[in-house]
């Protein structure tokens, strides 16, 4: 996790906003986690109850799990968020903030069951992402009922961002719930 953060900090210190567009092409391939950890993270947030937000993001959730399914090492978004910018020093702090979080992360996963941390399952891993994704729109009618496929991909993206097998089986063991709890409040 430290090493993503330090990519972070190099972007801040050579310019003076960093985009979307930069972070994913500084990260490449290991910000294929990220970019579906943070939609996911944001979903289980209050905000993933406003009207519009969980069909909004699944769009977007579509969209990147599509090009991970795909192989593809740098993945694309739409440039309305793609150029999306923040100031270099509010990277840089929130970066150091994050330090202390990182080396417990660091310390605690990583490296274990890495069976489950390769390209094939980084594939089937988007995949459920991507039929968690196609739950979200019809789940809108339900207030709230869109946290549960957001919080499987939540720990989707963490697992393939930490590149953890036991994270892994724990997300998709999480996603498997996820659809069970999908089924339960299906509003059809």
């Amino acid at each position: 996790m430290n090493d993503i953060l330090d990519d972070l900090n190099d972007l801040a210190g050579a310019e003076e906003t960093v985009s979307l567009n930069d972070v994913i092409g500084k990260l490449g391939s290991r910000g294929q986690g990220v970019v579906l950890l943070l939609p996911g993270l944001m979903g289980i947030t209050p905000i993933g109850g406003i009207p519009g937000v969980p069909t909004i993001s699944s769009v977007l959730i579509t969209i990147l799990a599509v090009q991970i399914i795909l192989g593809q090492r740098q993945l694309w978004v739409p440039d309305m968020i793609g150029r999306r910018s923040v100031e270099d020093d509010r990277i840089r702090n929130a970066t150091e903030r994050l330090r202390g979080l990182a080396d417990w992360i660091d310390r605690h996963f990583g490296n274990r069951l890495e069976a489950l941390t390769g390209s094939i399952a980084n594939r089937i891993a988007a995949g459920f992402c991507l039929l968690l994704a196609f739950t979200m729109p019809p789940l809108e009618l339900v207030p709230f009922a869109g946290i549960i496929p957001f919080a499987g991909i939540a720990m989707l993206g963490l697992g393939l961002t930490l590149r953890d097998g036991v994270l892994m089986a724990l997300a998709f063991a999480s996603s498997v719930l996820a659809f069970y709890g999908v089924w339960r409040f299906w509003p059809f």
